[in-house]
């Protein structure tokens, strides 16, 4: 028992412990701030009514990798699908900003909003889709990381800091030279909803949002490749088939996020931990510079990153330590044979000076295309990438592709790319294909609720496959010898036999 209440006073003295180095103060009243700006955005919300999703199709013994349509399971924050695929998708149809049902608990003084999915290919490559509409990288190659971090948070004693929105989404300038945008939370409270429809699928985050005078579907997926980028898909239609112009403009906000090790991590032992712990991650960026560059020639922004100065005891990547003093470079390019006509570099460019990631006017603006590289400092993650180009829409589908991605160490970027030009046309069809192939497929007619358990064994086996980093040498292709293909069509073929 002495040795149980030393271990809890120790845990209380630690997390009421002095600030550290990187530390922004000592602890006090409001530590944790708020992720909102101190107005009550939802005062009037009114909850909508909850559907009931109880359609279970009975799947069929012959097919178990055909899904029917069922409801079953689908909780109170959206509903279960079929995507146009075959695979099983969760379409979120709540507004997570005020709707009770896009919370959940957490320690912290303010409840978590923002619900994520994991968008992943299981050979390395994992990111997370907020429904605010964020798409932020996540890698673990040299401890655990983000790339473009999420970061909304606002902290009470710095409330300049700029948010980091992390990316992948879209904004769109129309003949009327009005800036929309895509990401949901630029959405007006209350129309959001009408507006876009969001989709989790395998391997992907798709959104479908519609204005008066254009649909844009975005769709962000993890590619079946060796290259360590998302590729962003966005096709344009007009409602009434009239043709129109737009501008289309990419956009990603790399925000390097260091997870380094921390004893204590939640609230619960001292309301303001986990507040430190961010103050901590985000100081962590003074210690690097970026050096951003746009290559016009190759339609392609970059991104360098390296540390001011090395610690005493760190000579070169291969070095142990709490810290990663190497990062990967970055970048943005866009896929399809098509021109751009602008890029944006940095927030400032982008936004303008301030906190304030409302849709900019700027993106309607001019942009010079000529090659220029910039130098910038990390206090504050300051880059933030925005390509645009020019589509005509019509009654007829234009599409576009981008392709946001980090280069592992011994790689380049140019030949991440070219592996994903060489292929972009293909890319969502046959990343679907071998999701299709990978997944645990199996049929029990006649059981209770028999087509919620045939979806939920191929969406829990997507969730334990994603995250799989299975090397891309090991994969099965069409050109790998038929023994080695045939693993999962053998597994399929054993549970339908069991049936």
């Amino acid at each position: 028992m002495p040795c149980r209440l030393l271990a809890f006073a120790l845990m209380i003295c630690l997390g009421c412990e002095g600030p550290s180095v990187l530390d922004a103060g000592a602890d006090g009243d409001g530590d944790a701030g708020s992720t909102d700006a101190g107005v009550d955005l939802c005062e009037g919300f009114v909850v909508p009514e909850r559907s009931v999703h109880d359609r279970c199709d009975e799947p069929a013994l012959a097919s178990p990798d055909q899904l029917g349509t069922c409801e079953l399971g689908s909780g109170s924050a959206g509903v279960w699908s079929v995507d146009a695929e075959g695979l099983p998708a969760y379409d979120l149809g709540i507004d997570q900003r005020c709707d009770p049902a896009g919370r959940a608990y957490s320690p912290r003084p303010y409840p978590l909003r923002d619900p994520i999915h994991a968008v992943a290919n299981g050979l390395g490559l994992l990111a997370m889709a907020h429904a605010s509409g964020g798409v932020e990288v996540y890698t673990q190659d040299r401890g655990h990381a983000w790339v473009n971090h999420v970061d909304t948070w606002v902290d009470p004693r710095d409330p300049s800091y700029p948010p980091q929105l992390g990316g992948g989404f879209l904004y769109l300038v129309g003949e009327d030279g009005m800036v929309r945008s895509t990401r949901f939370e630029d959405l007006p409270l209350g129309d959001a909803l009408a507006m876009q429809s969001r989709r989790f699928g395998v391997g992907y985050v798709e959104t479908l949002t519609r204005f008066p005078d254009v649909t844009v579907r975005h769709r962000v997926l993890a590619p079946d490749l060796g290259a360590r980028a998302l590729v962003s898909e966005v096709e344009l239609i007009t409602p009434d088939g009239a043709p129109r112009r737009f501008s289309v403009i990419e956009v990603w906000d790399p925000n390097f996020f260091q997870v380094e090790v921390e004893l204590l991590t939640s609230d619960l032992a001292s309301n303001s931990i986990t507040a430190r712990i961010d103050r901590r991650r985000r100081a962590r960026a003074a210690d690097f510079l970026h050096r951003v560059s746009f290559v016009p020639g190759e339609r392609r922004i970059e991104v360098v990153t390296t540390a001011r100065a090395l610690p005493s005891d760190i000579d070169d990547r291969l070095d142990p330590a709490t810290t990663d003093w190497f990062l990967p470079e970055l970048y943005l390019a866009r896929l399809d044979p098509g021109p751009i006509d602008g890029v944006w570099l940095v927030a400032e460019e982008l936004w303008g000076a301030g906190v304030d990631r409302a849709p900019p006017s700027s993106v309607s603006g001019s942009s010079s295309l000529e090659a220029r590289t910039l130098e910038v400092p990390g206090e504050g993650q300051p880059v933030a990438l925005a390509m645009r180009a020019e589509l005509e829409a019509s009654g007829t589908p234009v599409r576009m592709r981008h392709a946001f991605g980090m280069v592992p160490a011994g790689d380049t970027a140019a030949a991440a790319i070219a592996e994903l030009r060489a292929v972009e046309g293909e890319l969502p069809r046959d990343t679907a294909a071998r999701w299709h192939d990978r997944l645990l497929w199996a049929a029990f007619p006649g059981l209770p609720s028999a087509g919620a358990l045939q979806r939920e064994l191929a969406w829990s086996s997507y969730g334990t496959l994603r995250v799989r980093a299975t090397p891309p040498s090991a994969r099965p292709r069409e050109d790998s010898p038929r023994s080695a293909r045939a693993t999962w069509r053998s597994r399929r073929s054993c549970w339908r036999n069991a049936t």
